[in-house]
Parts: structure tokens; sequence; C-alpha cells
């Protein structure tokens, strides 16, 4: 439900480099605080985007 153009552009390169590695797979480790962001622990958005999945 919530993306930004920086996490678009972030999945089609990553989606890229999969692509020209011939990888089967990624593994994504943290990186996951953007400056439009979860601003705390009770944000609508960290329920909706990690919690409720």
């Amino acid at each position: 439900p919530f993306h930004t153009a920086r996490e678009i552009a972030n999945a089609k390169e990553i989606a890229r480099t999969v692509q020209i590695m011939g990888a089967d797979f990624i593994m994504s480790l943290g990186d996951n605080f953007y400056f439009t962001g979860v601003h705390d622990a009770n944000d609508k958005r960290f329920q909706e985007t990690f919690e409720d999945v």
C-alpha cells in the first residue's frame, strides 16, 4: 500500500542486477528505513507494511 519513487527505482535496479547475474534468489537484509518511511512504533504505516503482511 505504501511506496515511494526511491523504493520503486531500487526494486527495478535489483531486478536488473539479478537478471544480469543470473541469480536464483537474493537476500535483502535491512535498509528498510527511508526518508518518507515509518516515523515511530505506533505509525500506521509500520502496522500495515510490516505487521499485517
